[in-house]
């Protein structure tokens, strides 16, 4: 006869975040060279990290997660149109949102020994543009 369990705890080593589309004012490439652009692009990139720190707060509470000591990140960006976008462009205006996700505590931190770059692709979706972040736990 099997084993009864009152309860499961489960380990989860993955783990998907759905944002906005980076703003282009948030972006390294956005007009520079002001202090006024420099502002810009700080209140962007501080929305960003608020947003994205709220939306993994929530989550992680959500299944009781703690943090993880080294993990991989991968981008799958959905756009409104089909015009041509460089990805390593919009994967650097996200570093915003990677600092949030930090604050958040799904991760140590965001430095080349926490936070692997697993790749990024581009897709369409016309109705919803947005990003998702597919976080792994590494060993």
């Amino acid at each position: 006869m099997g084993r009864r369990m009152r309860g499961d705890v489960r380990a989860i080593d993955q783990l998907i975040i759905t944002l906005p589309l980076p703003s282009p004012k948030a972006s390294k490439n956005a007009k520079h060279g002001t202090r006024v652009a420099a502002m810009i692009r700080a209140s962007a990139t501080k929305k960003q990290r608020e947003n994205a720190k709220l939306v993994a707060t929530v989550g992680l509470q959500e299944i009781n997660h703690e943090t993880w000591e080294r993990a991989s990140v991968t981008f799958r960006f959905y756009f409104p149109d089909k015009r041509r976008r460089d990805l390593i462009n919009f994967a650097g205006a996200l570093s915003g949102a990677i600092d949030g996700i930090v604050d958040a505590g799904l991760i140590a931190d965001d430095d080349w020994k926490t936070l692997v770059i697993g790749g990024m692709t581009g897709e369409i979706d016309r109705e919803n543009p947005r990003v998702e972040l597919f976080f792994s736990k590494l060993a």
